[in-house]
């Protein structure tokens, strides 16, 4: 009944649809982004970069359903997305499911190393589907291994007040340079160190980032808190979203204060100053998602739950021979 094909140029428009279709269909419209056909010309461009595959569910010629998966070699864990068509009666999406696990699932054996016990993380669109989706391929929906929720804070008329004494905010709108691209770079590594295992950015690697960054998402804005010896003592990145209801939002991609900087609230003026660019921009309000283990963090300044969550579930890879 389904066929799978490589997802190619001429399936583009028809998957920014269906990302569209799904979201909208689960209530969230107004928390995630359109997804355009230059998006997911993008994905498959990455695809060929960093390996992977990006494969279409076909019901006769319309595409009803998406699965992207890729495999760590280093660590021999498959990552799998799935992606299925809301409109479809229960029986119909339950089987493109289960197609598109057995794809997965050959897509990665013999090339992951993970034991039957981790083989596979599955995201599941987002947790409105976990349900569907977990009857079908026998994975119990409250066993999400990484969930994300989103939060939300309301833009805000004007700039943040009550810097301590000599510190001051800079709003970048171009790709920082010069000696605050260094400083930016050194303040992520200290902020983010103790939080995730990674290869230090160097100044070349954060001008890389940035000057991407910038051209990918016109109206992106990194904004810094400089310590009185000038010194950068926090930094946060946001770039300007359109949902698919249409409204205007900001994405708080990066929020970090070094730790000898922590306890004066820079997190609090950091965000403020986003909200503050939002105002300015049109944005009604700033999200950003985070894991349930630090969302607290978010919280202490100014945001709230939405309520939408992303889950990943680790599971055998065995549930995908289904």
């Amino acid at each position: 009944m389904f066929k799978i094909a490589p997802a190619t140029s001429e399936h583009v428009v028809e998957a920014a649809r269906l990302y569209n279709r799904v979201y909208e269909a689960y209530g969230i419209a107004c928390y995630v982004e359109k997804v355009k056909s230059e998006d997911i010309e993008s994905a498959l461009k990455e695809m060929e970069r960093y390996g992977g595959e990006l494969v279409v569910l076909l019901l006769s010629e319309l595409v009803v359903g998406l699965a992207r998966a890729r495999v760590a070699e280093d660590i021999g864990l498959g990552r799998v997305l799935i992606i299925v068509d809301p409109s479809l009666p229960d029986p119909l999406a339950a089987e493109a499911y289960r197609t598109l696990a057995r794809w997965a699932y050959r897509l990665v054996e013999g090339r992951s190393g993970a034991s039957e016990l981790v083989g596979v993380a599955l995201g599941i669109a987002w947790r409105h589907t976990h349900l569907l989706a977990s009857n079908t391929l026998g994975i119990s929906p409250g066993e999400a291994g990484i969930a994300y929720i989103m939060l939300e804070a309301p833009a805000l008329p004007g700039p943040p007040h009550g810097l301590p004494e000599g510190f001051r905010l800079e709003m970048l709108t171009e790709p920082p340079k010069g000696g605050i691209l260094e400083g930016i770079a050194d303040a992520i590594n200290d902020a983010f160190d103790e939080y995730l295992d990674y290869e230090p950015w160097d100044a070349e690697d954060a001008d890389s980032h940035f000057k991407d960054l910038y051209r990918r998402r016109p109206g992106t804005v990194v904004a810094t808190v400089l310590s009185p010896g000038g010194e950068v003592a926090g930094v946060a990145v946001a770039y300007p979203v359109e949902t698919i209801c249409g409204e205007s939002i900001l994405y708080l991609s990066l929020l970090g204060v070094r730790r000898e900087f922590r306890g004066l609230g820079l997190g609090r003026k950091l965000v403020d100053a986003v909200r503050w660019y939002a105002f300015r921009q049109g944005a009604s309000r700033v999200i950003v998602d985070s894991e349930p283990e630090v969302d607290k963090i978010y919280y202490r300044v100014g945001f709230n739950p939405t309520g939408t969550w992303w889950a990943y579930t680790l599971v055998p890879r065995s549930i995908f021979n289904v």
